[in-house]
């Protein structure tokens, strides 16, 4: 992870930067930084290669909101948050899809929580992109991890339930199965694997999918079952 820090009071900068270095050996992550004095400096450097930018928004020549609003024009993906001494400033972040604010003096606490925002959404956009390739009836398939509502194996036939339609292909569920996280996918029987993303209700032996799939929950993977999902909703509402 790469974090950019944008503020012109030198000493606040560094004691930004210490926290992160502080943040990274206590969460055992390697976290690379990098300091800029000026908001029109970072911008004629920027090489989309950070994750976050931490921008103080009372800066002198362009502040903060400024440099953020150019920056948006370049990236739309990197993570911006602001440094402030005002919270009235944390509205107008929204403009630039900021992720939060912290407010100055800067907490140990406040910026512990400002990164751990910014991995979750990382993370979630990494699993998002992931991709599985189909050879489905012959014709190459990328297929998005994050569109699957669930997968049903009929004898070798795999079924392919997702947001954009159905895709089939010839195989067995442990090929595809290790791909996928069990953090967010489960058994709901032997017959099925679900996405716990789109489970919308349990009803005794049913589970329901997405509008209108209903799946039988088979007495041996029940308990499994339900523990995953407790687990899945646990994890989201981190």
């Amino acid at each position: 992870m790469k974090i950019i820090i944008v503020e012109d009071e030198a000493i606040v900068a560094k004691e930004i930067e210490m926290l992160i270095c502080t943040y990274a050996k206590e969460r055992g992550e390697e976290i690379t930084t990098q300091i800029y004095n000026r908001a029109i400096g970072f911008l004629k450097d920027y090489n989309f290669t950070a994750d976050l930018v931490l921008f103080d928004i009372q800066m002198d020549a362009m502040n903060g909101m400024e440099a953020a609003k150019e920056l948006r024009k370049k990236d739309n993906e990197v993570l911006i948050a602001f440094i402030t001494s005002l919270s009235r400033y944390a509205i107008e972040g929204y403009s630039v899809s900021a992720i939060d604010y912290i407010l100055k003096p800067i907490s140990k606490q406040q910026l512990f929580s400002l990164i751990d925002r910014a991995k979750r959404i990382l993370i979630k956009r990494e699993s998002d992109s992931e991709e599985l390739l189909l050879n489905s009836r012959g014709v190459k398939v990328k297929l998005r991890i994050s569109s699957i509502y669930y997968i049903e194996v009929i004898h070798h036939l795999l079924k392919f339930y997702t947001c954009d339609g159905i895709y089939e292909c010839w195989g067995s569920m442990c090929d595809f199965e290790q791909y996928l996280s069990k953090d967010k996918f489960s058994r709901c029987n032997v017959c099925y694997l679900v996405s716990l993303k789109y489970v919308t209700a349990i009803d005794g032996e049913f589970v329901y999918i997405g509008k209108d799939a209903r799946l039988k929950i088979s007495r041996h993977k029940k308990k499994e079952f339900l523990a995953a999902l407790a687990n899945y909703l646990g994890m989201k509402n981190v």
